[in-house]
């Protein structure tokens, strides 16, 4: 009897993809028969190409960006022949999408006037922010393991899974090696600093950052400072590399690439972003800056792991909006000394060994 086929949908961002990872751990848990299908971006597509709860990947769009009609992502899906839908990610083409491919169970959040294609309705209330969004996340296939298969789960506060959620295999570990070699960090592990963010959150400032990497350096710790697609103008901002102490990583291929160089770091600072979700769940200490903005609460979106701090302004009044804000970047105020000894403490006695080896 061929294997239930689940197709398990987020076509958004990196981070929010990470905090999906639970949704597949827990049918995999419960149903580990069932094949799953991430239905994704095609650019976050190598964050799960290797993942081990994943068994088969449709990406919503080409490489370019070109997205297939509606009816061709219909027929495609139709075709994967998927006894469920998990559309985690509100999105109308992926739920109009299943709803014509005649996808018979098809489960997600009752959030806008397109869960009139779903056939499970799941009320989640997530604006109020009373959970993490990986909890959001699995409650969403805990919805459909007790739909369509009345399964009896544990209360649901049973704890996330540990990190770390990603290993990383030989060849994206040699990747990764080699990117930092390339920046000059020959045989070190470094701290990584990714002071980007794609426009997806208020971030620490530049400035800020050049601040960190100088007390690191200063220090005696190693720095890779790591930067997304168009992002390589930024080592303008930061002192000139520094062969075996400072390097600047911005030429990886893909998501896959940097989890690579990740693996091989003994920390991480950076904001709410895709790469912060990514060392975090690697089991890599992390720092986090999050803004006051209620709609970017750590409570929802901060990093998951036991060795994570999440830095916040100390002044507490927020507008809610920051274009409405005097103070402009609350985060530029930011007092670095609390995060600097936090990693300080968490990286004695590590020695110089990344956290993560390839199996």
């Amino acid at each position: 009897m061929a294997a239930e086929a689940i197709l398990i949908s987020r076509t958004d961002r990196a981070g929010d993809l990470v905090l999906t990872l639970p949704a597949f751990r827990e049918i995999r848990r419960w149903r580990p028969d069932c094949r799953l299908v991430a239905h994704v971006r095609s650019y976050t597509a190598p964050l799960v190409a290797e993942h081990s709860d994943v068994d088969g990947i449709l990406a919503d769009d080409a490489p370019d960006g070109r997205r297939p009609s509606l009816l061709r992502l219909a027929q495609v899906i139709r075709r994967g022949g998927f006894a469920a839908a998990i559309l985690v990610h509100p999105a109308p083409r992926a739920m109009l999408a299943c709803w014509l491919a005649r996808v018979p169970v098809r489960v997600g959040r009752a959030s806008n006037l397109w869960q009139v294609f779903l056939t499970h309705r799941v009320v989640q209330h997530r604006s109020r922010n009373e959970h993490h969004e990986a909890w959001y996340n699995r409650e969403l296939a805990r919805a459909w393991l007790a739909a369509a298969h009345g399964q009896t789960l544990p209360a649901d506060d049973d704890p996330l899974p540990p990190v770390p959620w990603f290993r990383v295999g030989p060849a994206r570990w040699a990747a990764g090696r080699a990117a930092l070699d390339r920046a000059g960090l020959a045989g070190v592990a470094p701290v990584i600093v990714h002071p980007g963010h794609g426009g997806s959150a208020v971030n620490l400032p530049l400035a800020g950052y050049r601040q960190l990497v100088d007390r690191l350096l200063r220090a005696g710790q190693a720095v890779a400072v790591t930067m997304g697609r168009g992002e390589a103008a930024m080592a303008e901002e930061f002192p000139p590399p520094q062969r075996g102490r400072l390097g600047f990583v911005a030429d990886v291929p893909d998501l896959g690439g940097l989890l690579g160089v990740l693996a091989h770091g003994r920390g991480f600072l950076g904001g709410s972003t895709g790469p912060m979700h990514m060392a975090a769940t690697l089991g890599l200490p992390t720092v986090a800056f999050f803004p006051l903005l209620p709609a970017m609460t750590p409570e929802r979106w901060g990093p998951v792991g036991e060795r994570c701090l999440v830095v916040q302004p100390a002044d507490p009044r927020c507008p809610g909006r920051c274009a409405a804000c005097a103070r402009g970047n609350c985060l530029a105020g930011i007092d670095l000394d609390r995060p600097l000894a936090w990693l300080e403490a968490h990286l004695k006695g590590s020695g110089t060994a990344a956290p993560r080896e390839a199996p």
